[in-house]
């Protein structure tokens, strides 16, 4: 309302007309508030969706790429080191070329089986002189293709001996072959079919359950399976602890925790939020603990003794674990998103900026130690001495500090 007619009005007709308009501004303020909460979370969800290589894009790009179905991360990477004359432009179809696919060969290691295609009938004689045509040759194609799965029972007959003579001696046996589940239904070929389908694959039990059903005609149950399962884990725990030993042994662990929804009573209606703790090292063993939840206990037992180095998230359930002489690193890419966030919904903050820029510097030089690393032993060769046996002595020199 124009302040002008606002002043025509009586005194006290003013005063309820000033509080409506400053409710109603008041209302307007806080949905815009809400709506710059609402894009933030938006552009942060977009950021999480599409990876570290999103945060070269628009939001404008990120929009589009919402739209699409079935985005890959490899399409990100690929939009977001375009030039930005090239995201930004609009080719016409004329522009896009055309690509024609290649098949590339099958490879040799496969075995070839022949399938030889004879000629029509009619085609088998001479339409001139009358005489039989003969074979000269043959158009040749390859295609891939399997052989169904054929489930069959193994019938293992054990001999038994006895000598006619001497009966008071009694009968001999042959031996019980060895298998990974003693007096089990399932072989030894078929458990490990299991095992790298669920873990490999990640095609659970019940689907394999369905599977057996439709190709063998077999009702199997997903205890079975289940329990199967179990016996692996059972027999590959001293595998497991090894390996973990021989991490505990060393001086740098890289340590995570992720979800994992599994049943239990004490959650009825929903599934458990349960955790794998995940220990391991860049080339190296890596260690998979189940835990119920995501408390402290967890890498404060794993990590108990522990004097090397240590890498996490900010997650406070690493603080203080370990023996006294353990290092505690954080990660940097994530400190970075923070302040990347940050300057991101909010150009003008300068200091994210500032910091975010600081990082990336770090991870130039990270990129070129990286390739001192590689590069250094190969250049070695050129000059090493050969040993005896014909092979170069090769030997990694330390990188030396730069000022």
């Amino acid at each position: 309302m124009d302040s002008e007619l606002i002043n025509q009005l009586p005194e006290a007709l003013q005063a309820k007309v000033a509080h409506a308009l400053f409710l109603k501004n008041e209302q307007i303020w806080g949905l815009e508030a809400e709506v710059l909460r609402f894009k933030e979370m938006l552009w942060l969800f977009f950021l999480k969706k599409y990876g570290a290589s999103s945060e070269q894009m628009s939001e404008a790009q990120l929009l589009l790429l919402e739209l699409e179905p079935g985005v890959k991360p490899e399409e990100v990477e690929a939009e977001a080191g375009l030039p930005s004359e090239v995201k930004n432009a609009t080719p016409s179809p004329e522009a896009v070329p055309k690509k024609s696919p290649v098949r590339k060969p099958l490879p040799e290691h496969l075995q070839r089986v022949e399938r030889i295609i004879p000629c029509k009938e009619a085609d088998c004689q001479c339409a001139q002189c009358g005489g039989e045509k003969h074979v000269i040759g043959y158009e040749t194609s390859e295609r891939l293709t399997l052989k169904p799965i054929e489930y069959y029972v193994e019938v293992t007959k054990r001999e038994k001996r006895a000598c006619a003579k001497c009966e008071e001696l009694g009968v001999s046996v042959a031996p019980v072959p060895a298998s990974i589940i003693e007096k089990g239904i399932f072989s030894d070929s078929l458990v490990v079919d299991v095992t790298i389908k669920k873990y490999l694959e990640h095609l659970p039990l019940y689907r394999q359950a369905l599977s057996i059903l439709r190709d063998a005609e077999l009702e199997v149950s997903q205890s079975t399976l289940c329990g199967v399962m179990m016996k692996v884990g059972e027999l590959l725990t001293a595998v497991s602890e090894a390996m973990g030993k021989d991490l505990l042994a060393g001086n740098y662990i890289q340590a995570d925790e992720t979800p994992v929804p599994v049943q239990s009573p004490t959650t009825k209606g929903k599934n458990h939020r349960a955790y794998l703790w995940e220990y391991g090292r860049p080339f190296g063993p890596v260690i998979y603990e189940f835990r119920m939840g995501r408390e402290r206990e967890g890498p404060l037992q794993f990590l108990k003794g522990y004097n090397g180095r240590l890498q996490t998230d900010g997650y406070a359930a690493y603080i203080g674990v370990g023996g006294s002489g353990m290092l505690h690193f954080g990660c940097w890419t994530h400190a970075r998103r923070k302040f990347y966030d940050a300057s991101q919904l909010d150009p003008k903050d300068a200091r994210s900026a500032g910091i975010v820029l600081k990082i990336g510097e770090l991870y130039g030089v990270e990129k070129t130690a990286r390739r001192k690393l590689q590069s250094l032993p190969r250049t070695r060769t050129f000059h090493e001495p050969v040993a005896q046996d014909g092979r170069i002595q090769v030997h990694t020199p330390a990188l030396q500090r730069h000022p």
